[in-house]
């Protein structure tokens, strides 16, 4: 189980570059809100989002067809951290990237019976 902050850059509608802060339980996402307000992240952003499990699935999906790609990896625990995609090489603003910060880890206690 596990949060993260999530930043997505691109050239896209403003709703989808807002700092989002995931909550992982049992690789389900469980909350998204916003980094900055708390308030909740709902609707077709709410479902775009990712376990970092996902992430890593992403960049592969992308490593097979962008023209680049270039990832960054955290230091402790080796998750994907930063992403860049350049879909098309000789193509204008179709380069996307996110970044992944403030990683927390939790451990849950089992319930005792």
């Amino acid at each position: 189980d596990y949060q993260f902050v999530f930043q997505l850059g691109c050239f896209c509608l403003s709703e989808y570059l807002i700092p989002t802060r995931i909550t992982v339980r049992d690789g389900q996402i469980v909350e998204a809100v916003n980094a900055e307000t708390g308030e909740p992240i709902s609707g077709p952003r709410r479902a775009e989002l990712s376990t970092l499990d996902g992430l890593f699935d992403a960049a592969y999906d992308y490593a097979q067809t962008a023209d680049a790609i270039d990832l960054g990896f955290d230091a402790n625990y080796g998750f994907i951290n930063s992403l860049s995609v350049d879909h098309i090489k000789q193509a204008v603003d179709d380069e996307f990237g996110y970044s992944v910060k403030e990683f927390a880890a939790y451990m849950i206690p089992n319930p005792q019976p």
